[in-house]
């Protein structure tokens, strides 16, 4: 996957960044991003922030606060809050979410091919 610049965006733990990194090549490929930086891009379409929500919903899952997730991803803790809260609504009322989170928290939770 193809890294770009990542801003004024603050880096994360070791213990943390791998987990992460993969985490978002994962989203990546499943929303069609061309780079992981996209997902943190300020689109406000339903697929654009569904690709941030699951991200930052993963993070926080794996013990991340969300103070962090925002500082990581450039936005603020209470947009991370805010958008775990819509993911959880719209998976309820969107099936073919509910699948393409299943796919992702597969897919993030299997190790990366040794090369």
């Amino acid at each position: 996957m193809k890294k770009t610049s990542r801003g004024s965006r603050k880096k994360l733990p070791p213990i943390w960044a791998e987990k992460v990194d993969r985490l978002e090549e994962v989203v990546a490929h499943e929303f069609g991003f061309e780079t992981t930086n996209e997902i943190w891009k300020r689109v406000r379409t339903p697929y654009s922030c569904w690709a941030r929500w699951i991200t930052w919903h993963r993070m926080l899952k794996w013990g991340m606060t969300s103070v962090m997730a925002g500082q990581y991803s450039g936005f603020h803790h209470s947009s991370v809050l805010y958008g775990v809260t819509s993911l959880i609504r719209d998976s309820i009322q969107v099936d073919d979410l509910q699948q393409i989170i299943t796919r992702i928290n597969t897919k993030s939770s299997e190790q990366p091919p040794i090369e």
